[in-house]
């Protein structure tokens, strides 16, 4: 959700003009995606998830 927050407030604020004119801000936001996938993906979540639950003693079962 971060993502669609960041590029929509972006392209509010700015306008269409950088993405257009300015080749570094079109490729960070074309990137942006990717990064916050990487960054932020399930995978992590459930990583930490399995952390917090380890610490905590909590036994855990589906």
């Amino acid at each position: 959700m971060r993502q669609v927050q960041v590029m929509k407030h972006a392209g509010r604020a700015l306008g269409a003009a950088p993405l257009c004119r300015d080749d570094h801000f079109a490729h960070l936001m074309a990137d942006l995606p990717v990064f916050i996938r990487q960054s932020h993906a399930e995978r992590d979540a459930a990583s930490l998830a399995q952390r917090v639950i380890e610490k905590e003693g909590i036994p855990w079962q589906l």
